[in-house]
């Protein structure tokens, strides 16, 4: 049993990292001649956290709620066009058709943008809603999730003025988006830079020797994927002695559709800072996912602030914040060597 939930942990959600070919100027100016306006309704609330992901109720016009994935790593917001919403716009012409956007494994597709009217959350609503979609090559691929909310909703200017920050406690499961920093008490800022061509947070650590920055990414279920090239480095450097479990024909989901990959998994100490580390971290890496990301199953074990006012990311570890016990599947690959 703890086998499957360890292969069911690390069944990846790759709905994320958009690297966009697309005009933000002319997005900004389409947007502004629709009359687009998100208005925040709710600062705090309850989330839903379902399989390591943070899954927002959105309504549509005349549409039941269906769960929307937060996901911060990716710089734009979607609709997947193989959903239930696929009925709002078949009747329609795309108002923009503009850009590419490249999932995690690389693979490019074209985005179109639609104008939905009045879409609401608990915590927002978009008035005269204009959104771009994507079309899901496997229509069973994350059937779940119907849609993304990325970090466009909360960064409206470059400059940082009238952008929110979000607050994700995962000691009590609520979301807050906010006006101004709250006291930082018992905070850490940790060393992380800000990347506004793809509007990633990237956080700074030490795994064995080796000095990483991973793209903060809360729709990637897992804890750490480390790039191949990374990945290798780590499992070979001097002194290593590390237990593997590779996974031959592994499932991985990206905004491409669903492909097996070759996925290798071992578990080593995280050194965040020097007065904060974690042990015995789930470090994954897959042959055609050329990134560096921590994902829901590590970000959990604190609470976290993200300032896109400021372009800053603080951690507050809370009482997930401790070590993972040993796997019933990791016993037996020692016990087999």
């Amino acid at each position: 049993m703890q086998f499957m939930r360890l292969f069911s942990k690390l069944a990846i959600t790759f709905l994320l990292l958009a690297s966009f070919c697309v005009s933000c100027n002319l997005i900004r100016a389409t947007r502004q001649f629709m009359k687009e306006e998100t208005i925040f309704e709710m600062r705090s609330g309850k989330m839903k956290i379902i399989d390591n992901q943070i899954l927002i109720d959105t309504r549509f016009t005349n549409s039941k709620s269906l769960d929307y994935l937060l996901d911060l790593g990716s710089a734009k917001s979607f609709v997947f066009l193989d959903s239930n919403y696929f009925n709002l716009i078949s009747d329609q012409k795309p108002v923009l058709g503009y850009g590419k956007t490249t999932s995690a494994d690389g693979i490019s597709q074209r985005i179109k943008y639609y104008q939905f009217g009045d879409i609401s959350t608990d915590w927002f609503t978009l008035k005269n809603g204009f959104l771009s979609t994507l079309t899901r090559s496997h229509l069973d691929a994350c059937n779940k999730i119907y849609g993304i909310w990325g970090s466009d909703l909360f960064r409206t200017s470059v400059s940082g003025k009238n952008n929110k920050i979000l607050l994700i406690n995962f000691q009590d499961s609520t979301l807050s988006i906010l006006d101004t920093l709250p006291l930082l008490t018992n905070w850490i800022l940790p060393e992380n830079n800000y990347n506004r061509r793809f509007s990633w947070h990237s956080i700074k650590m030490r795994i064995g020797a080796q000095e990483y920055y991973f793209v903060l990414d809360t729709g990637f279920s897992g804890s750490i994927l480390l790039s191949p090239s990374d990945y290798k480095k780590l499992v070979h450097q001097p002194g290593s002695d590390i237990k593997e479990a590779v996974f031959y024909g592994y499932i991985s989901n990206t905004l491409s559709g669903t492909k097996q990959d070759t996925a290798r998994l071992i578990r080593y100490d995280v050194q965040i800072n020097d007065e904060l580390a974690a042990d015995s971290v789930h470090i994954l890496s897959l042959n055609n996912i050329n990134l560096n990301l921590i994902g829901m199953d590590f970000i959990k074990r604190f609470n976290v602030l993200v300032d896109y006012q400021n372009y800053q990311l603080y951690l507050q570890p809370n009482p997930n914040f401790r070590k993972t016990d040993d796997s019933f599947f990791f016993k037996k690959r020692n016990e087999t060597k």
